[in-house]
């Protein structure tokens, strides 16, 4: 019989960042109940993942129930990003002081009063300008392709912010680690004796990298579908580098939405995105990726990746597997040239891959290289990673995994 359950969990405060955290962390599991499980199978979500809870709630399902394994989704840290089905999971839209003072600039433009509007009434506002220009629109007065440029900021459900990967990469191992104490009877029990994967597209396929990266003992493979091998610090940084992460067009105004976060690349702010917060991101690193090597010599990695892609350039993920092979990884790189309309149905960034085909694909070729794995995981592990002028060390912990930071 097919089970689905969820757990709420404590996990990792932002010790970059020195926040506590004000949620507890959400994670989801399925498996048939009737059979022995082959693996533990992690849907790692990309930014829209959760905006149709009930359809990810079936992907889910589905892998477990035609894999039988453990598929396990968990609701990593400002995963709820966009609006979702469920209102608990829907990220906020808000106009903040720089959104109102765009509109205002519109309402000067076209000679009307813009001294009354304010982050309250900023809707109202925007949404009268969009009338103006239908009606100049329908009076032939202004060209049929115009359209208003409206920005705002999105809050993750929960009140969270953009982190950039380390916090949502820790959820799974604290999820994982959960997981194997309620089921597996905790210490590297039986649970972690099947082989560990994690599978992610975009956005999740870079955490998938990054969770091999910050935990390597706990993962056996990772299944990536144009994740970035370095960090996209555009995003991160979002309207500080005027660089939106959704966009949403109508007839007559384009909604450019950036996703709250602190990170600044100002030095003198207590957020300042260091050279130190980038390398300990940064896939692509091959000083870190010998440390990686050593500590789980044995990973398999597959990642396609589209040679016509527009976000993450396929030159990078190139390097990367480039080191991954010198290293004696098991690392296989899918360079897309070609459409096949079934599996790959475009040359844009994602090439429209979900995440369950792309685990429907890859899943058995990998049990089979993994049916005997062997390996045990040590009660305790750790790993540090030097940056410029601080070192990361990622650790087990009684009760789960954490990062802490030290001065070099």
């Amino acid at each position: 019989m097919l089970v689905n359950k969820s757990f709420l969990i404590p996990s990792c405060d932002d010790v970059e960042l020195n926040l506590k955290r004000k949620a507890k962390l959400e994670y989801r599991i399925s498996y048939d109940t009737s059979k022995s499980p082959k693996a533990l199978v992690f849907m790692v979500g990309g930014w829209g993942a959760t905006k149709n809870i009930a359809f990810y709630d079936f992907e889910r399902e589905n892998i477990a129930k035609n894999f039988n394994v453990i598929c396990v989704q968990v609701y990593h840290h400002a995963i709820h990003r966009r609006t979702s089905t469920q209102s608990a999971y829907s990220a906020k839209k808000i106009f903040e002081k720089e959104d109102v003072d765009r509109i205002k600039d519109y309402f000067e433009s076209i000679g009307w009063d813009s001294k009354g509007i304010n982050t309250q009434n900023a809707l109202f506002a925007a949404q009268k300008l969009i009338q103006r220009v239908a009606e100049l629109k329908n009076q032939g007065l202004m060209a049929k392709d115009f359209q208003l440029e409206f920005t705002l900021a999105t809050i993750p459900a929960k009140d969270e912010y953009e982190n950039a990967g380390i916090m949502s990469a820790l959820d799974y191992i604290n999820a994982l680690k959960h997981l194997d104490r309620i089921i597996g009877g905790g210490g590297g029990g039986s649970l972690l004796k099947l082989p560990i994967i994690y599978a992610g597209g975009s956005y999740g396929g870079y955490l998938a990298l990054l969770i091999s990266k910050i935990a390597p003992w706990y993962v056996d493979a990772v299944f990536d579908n144009s994740g970035s091998a370095l960090p996209q610090v555009k995003f991160i940084l979002g309207r500080e580098s005027k660089t939106c992460d959704a966009i949403e067009t109508y007839p007559h105004n384009q909604n450019q939405y950036y996703t709250k976060t602190l990170w600044t690349r100002n030095p003198s702010s207590k957020y300042y995105f260091s050279d130190d917060c980038y390398l300990i991101r940064a896939i692509l690193n091959p000083t870190h990726l010998e440390l990686q090597k050593r500590a789980k010599p044995n990973t398999i990695f597959v990642s396609y990746h589209s040679v016509e892609d527009e976000l993450n350039p396929a030159k990078d993920k190139e390097n990367l597997y480039e080191i991954y092979k010198h290293l004696k990884f098991d690392a296989t790189l899918h360079l897309i040239r070609d459409i096949d309309a079934k599996f790959i149905k475009s040359l844009k960034h994602g090439m429209r891959i979900s995440d369950k085909a792309l685990i429907k694909k890859e899943l058995p070729l990998v049990l089979e290289k993994l049916q005997n794995k062997t390996q045990k995981i040590a009660p305790y592990n750790e790993i540090s990673y030097p940056c410029k002028d601080k070192i990361y060390r990622f650790k087990d912990t009684n009760e789960g995994f954490e990062c802490e930071i030290l001065n070099k």
